[in-house]
């Protein structure tokens, strides 16, 4: 690990930054997403179809185009630093509902003596003395809020040192407060709240959202990680759309 990682240089010049969502488990359509040239593609573990080998294999795909990030299935010390040994730029957290699951996010993601990482993997190992050098400065940590105890407890969880974001999941949010699936006034509310205790704390706040239209309302609205779509929607919009412009053009004599 030798270059900066430009997430954190965004988030710190105050910047915002857009990435593409990988469900699938597909190693070729991570590579052709990468080709967008996005600021950075998040390989979802916790609900998608990864496993380590792809994983491994997906990271060298997009590596020289776009920032790796990983969702971990849970806040567990074994799952992050694994993550991290893969070669991530970075590790997204569920499910953080206190400062002291902060705090034990921290220790996970970080080598001593800020954390307990363990030394190992194969990437870092490649020059382990220069990777322990830097890895803790260069290794985005990012934790979910999205549950109403995270709510509840946001200013603390922001104000945790060596968290490098904030991100919402709008989804579990919505489940957890009851609003789901008409999100409502009380959801934005919600959203705001955690907004204005990440701003109170100095610290940026993402959220997830699920198009580009929805990701510039969000960065207007002050977040600054945003989703700009993912794997599944974009095969599966591209496939319907087709599929009803055939439909159309054989209903109108066009296509026989």
């Amino acid at each position: 690990m030798t270059e900066q990682n430009p997430l954190l240089e965004r988030l710190a010049a105050g910047g915002a930054f857009g990435s593409l969502w990988l469900a699938l488990g597909s190693v070729a359509a991570a590579e052709i997403m990468a080709e967008a040239r996005p600021d950075s593609v998040i390989f979802d573990v916790q609900h998608g179809l990864w496993d380590r080998a792809s994983l491994y294999h997906g990271i060298a795909a997009v590596r020289d185009k776009t920032v790796p990030v990983l969702r971990v299935e849970a806040n567990d010390a074994a799952m992050i630093g694994d993550a991290l040994d893969l070669g991530a730029g970075g590790v997204i957290v569920p499910l953080i509902e206190s400062a002291a699951e902060a705090k034990a996010a921290v220790a996970a993601a970080k080598y001593p003596p800020l954390g307990r990482r363990s030394a190992g993997g194969i990437r870092p190992m490649l020059d382990f003395r220069s990777y322990a050098a830097v890895a803790n400065d260069r290794t985005l940590l990012a934790l979910m809020i999205e549950t109403e105890a995270g709510l509840k407890n946001a200013e603390a969880i922001a104000t945790v040192p060596s968290v490098d974001v904030i991100f919402i999941g709008p989804g579990d949010l919505s489940l957890s407060l009851g609003t789901f699936p008409e999100t409502g006034a009380r959801h934005e509310a919600a959203l705001e709240a955690i907004l204005a205790a990440c701003r109170k704390a100095g610290k940026p706040c993402g959220v997830f959202t699920f198009d580009s239209n929805e990701a510039l309302e969000r960065r207007r609205q002050g977040f600054q990680w945003t989703i700009l779509g993912n794997d599944e929607d974009f095969l599966l919009d591209a496939a319907k759309e087709n599929v009803a412009r055939f439909a159309r053009g054989s209903r109108n004599g066009r296509a026989k």
